[in-house]
């Protein structure tokens, strides 16, 4: 039983894992980016996060699943060209290489239509197991 409890820590340590998650709804403005939160005029979204060093982590390639969820409950894709389970569909999925050291990263999501008014959540996962969420609102 020791050894069973002993391997889940180690499984479990030897995951990535990230903090300092934000979500920030952006629009170009005389060269600058400019935060902002009506929804007409947002852009793009900018996400980042600080992806924590560990000595137990596997170096190498990760991949990181991020699902944005809009105020109605669909995932915000772009790859829709085959009916799939909603659990299934994605917003982003980039590859970053994990050295075990610690480090910033940033993605940004450009969405191809207007985005509506209401609260979004952004959901982070690696290997089907989840980062970390964070909501933000546009209004």
């Amino acid at each position: 039983i020791e050894n069973t409890v002993l391997n889940k820590r180690l499984s479990t340590a030897s995951n990535i894992r990230i903090t300092g998650l934000k979500v920030e709804p952006i629009r170009r403005r005389k060269g600058e980016q400019e935060v902002i939160d009506k929804a007409r005029k947002v852009e793009r979204l900018k996400i980042n996060f600080t992806v924590l060093g560990s000595d137990f982590t596997e170096q190498g390639t990760k991949e990181i699943v991020i699902r944005i969820i809009a105020p109605n409950g669909t995932v915000l894709t772009q790859n829709t060209r085959k009916l799939t389970d909603t659990s299934d569909l994605y917003t982003l999925k980039n590859k970053m290489h994990y050295d075990g050291t610690e480090k910033r990263i940033t993605y940004y999501y450009q969405h191809p239509a207007e985005y509506a008014k209401g609260d979004y959540r952004v959901e982070l996962y690696h290997n089907n197991q989840s980062l970390d969420r964070k909501s933000f609102s546009l209004r």
